[in-house]
Parts: C-alpha cells; structure tokens; sequence
C-alpha cells in the first residue's frame, strides 16, 4: 500500500495537535496558528484560548463541538469542514471561507462575519445574533 504525500502531512499535522494538547484535556493556549495548513484534521471538542488563526488552512476539518471564542480567524478557509455545534462567538472572521461547511447549530454571537463567504454552507438552527454580515455571500446557503 502507498501512502500519499497529503496522507504523510495529514499525520504530521495531526502529530503536531497532539504534543499540544494537554494529557487528558482537549484545550490548546496561547497559540499562533496564522498562515498554518491544518487541513482535514479532527480538532473536534477542543477548547482553543488566546489562539490567532489568520489566514489559516481549516478546510476539510471535523470541528464538532469546537470553542473558539474571541479568537482572530480573519481570511481563515473552513471550506467543506464539519463545524456543528461549534462556538465561534465574539471572533473576528472577516474575509473567512466557509463554502459548503456544516454549520448546524453554530453559535457565533457578537462576531464579525463580514465579508465572509458561506457559498452552498448548511446554516440550520444557528445563532449569529449580533453578528456583523456586512457584504457576506450567502448564495446557495442552506437555512
């Protein structure tokens, strides 16, 4: 069996979430991951504190039941990632992507979403109150 290039950095990536996490907590602080390619790795239920996630690779993530409240996503891609359940509430997330992302039941109270692209996104049962959506795309949003 050969193993691809994208599988050997996909490893290497999850490798890396994992000397971070703490032992038996899934709760990363005071990290940068601007500029970062963590794509299509499982960050599900992980608790993320004082972390920058500027112009970070998020595609393909599985981010069930993830907080990243008062985080920096500005220009961040969760194109086709599983973000349910997820708290993104009081970030700031202009220019993100997140064409054709799960976002069931997202909480992003008070955020900043302007400018972002949720292009064929799946925004049922969501709570966005107070959340700027100036300029956003929402063609093809599923509600």
């Amino acid at each position: 069996m050969k193993i691809t290039q994208e599988q050997i950095n996909v490893l290497i990536r999850s490798n890396f979430i994992d000397k971070l996490l703490k032992k038996d907590k899934k709760i990363i602080k005071n990290h940068n991951f601007s500029n970062c390619d963590l794509s299509c790795l499982d960050l599900g239920e992980i608790t993320f504190l004082n972390c920058s996630f500027n112009n970070c690779n998020l595609s393909n993530c599985n981010l069930r039941k993830t907080i990243i409240k008062k985080q920096k996503l500005n220009g961040a891609d969760f194109s086709g990632a599983d973000m349910r359940e997820a708290d993104l509430s009081e970030s700031e997330l202009q220019n993100a992507d997140f064409t054709n992302s799960n976002l069931w039941k997202i909480t992003i109270i008070d955020g900043d979403m302007s400018w972002c692209n949720l292009n064929g996104a799946i925004l049922k049962c969501a709570n966005l109150l107070k959340s700027d959506l100036t300029d956003t795309i929402l063609e093809g949003l599923v509600i």
